[in-house]
């Protein structure tokens, strides 16, 4: 048994949706309509969030860059 703690996995989970997910999942959710494909079960459940629906403005995206890379 490993003791684990989640008590940071909420930020974890919002710095991921703000990293991949710039474009509200726009060009996954393109991407698989263009090749006729589904999203894995995984996949599915991040683009039918709320947090990955937002889409950023360019003035936002710049300062979530600056939040990651310095």
């Amino acid at each position: 048994m490993v003791e684990w703690d989640t008590s940071l996995h909420k930020e974890l989970i919002e710095c991921v949706d703000n990293m991949y997910f710039l474009d509200g999942g726009r060009e996954y959710r393109d991407i698989m309509e263009n090749g006729g494909e589904a999203p894995v079960e995984l996949l599915k459940w991040i683009l039918g969030r709320d947090e990955s629906k937002k889409f950023y403005s360019a003035v936002e995206t710049w300062k979530v860059c600056l939040v990651f890379f310095y």
